[in-house]
């Protein structure tokens, strides 16, 4: 299950920043992929099986995490972010865990979470009990800006409705200009993966922004005008 989430995430949710170490490809997840396995496992371990299903809310801004069950104990959420005893809410579920290796020691997932985000540089996480769950907030750090070349030109004028974040609206104006380029290229003009691009494209395509005519080899990209300005 954890691994499941995690792939559904990257491949569907996250974004991938992409730079070189000398000939090395890197990939780095919009979050640590270990910050976000611990809130995951801490999830599957501490859940309240009798109440509803963990919810997980993805935003451009932030990931939300709930899960039903508040905290036992009479620990409190200053007391998590110090050493504390463990006390999993469900044993067995902990202990499979612990023996299949995905846990490493009891007590510290708070604290991995923590230091995770911070030499990510990334906004302390949010931990707060809410509607009889607790809930984890990460949050992207916004005063850093995306890694793109931004052509010189006038930004086109979205939708205010529609999804679409900075790189998309980027992106629109690159195919305004390059209508031949194809996903390679932009995947390397944007540094990001060509998985990246396609879902950006896609979710361009479904507010009807653009629109690709003709072949895949001799084809060009098309700004639908009339979504854009009327």
């Amino acid at each position: 299950m954890p691994e499941k989430v995690m792939d559904v995430l990257k491949s569907k949710y996250l974004v991938s920043n992409i730079q070189y170490e000398g000939l090395q490809r890197i990939e780095q997840l919009e979050y640590p992929e270990e910050v976000l396995r611990e809130a995951i496992l801490n999830a599957i371990i501490h859940k309240d099986y009798s109440g509803v299903h963990t919810q997980m809310s993805v935003y451009d801004d932030k990931i939300i995490l709930w899960n039903p069950g508040q905290l036992l104990s009479d620990l409190t959420i200053d007391q998590l972010k110090e050493k504390h005893p463990s006390i999993p809410r469900n044993r067995y579920i902990a202990d499979v865990f612990f023996k299949a290796g995905l846990v490493e020691a009891w007590g510290r997932g708070i604290n991995k979470i923590i230091q995770g985000c911070r030499e990510a540089n990334l906004p302390e996480p949010i931990f707060e009990e809410k509607a009889n769950g607790f809930q984890l907030i990460l949050q992207k750090d916004l005063s850093i800006k995306e890694n793109i070349n931004v052509p010189i030109n006038v930004p086109i004028n979205v939708p205010i409705n529609a999804p679409i974040n900075d790189r998309m609206t980027t992106i629109l104006n690159e195919l305004t200009n390059h209508k031949k380029i194809f996903i390679p290229e932009l995947a390397m003009k944007f540094k990001v993966s060509e998985k990246t691009i396609r879902r950006d494209l896609s979710q361009l395509r479904e507010n009807n922004l653009i629109e690709f005519a003709g072949s895949k080899k001799t084809g060009e990209w098309r700004i639908m005008m009339n979504k854009l300005h009327g």
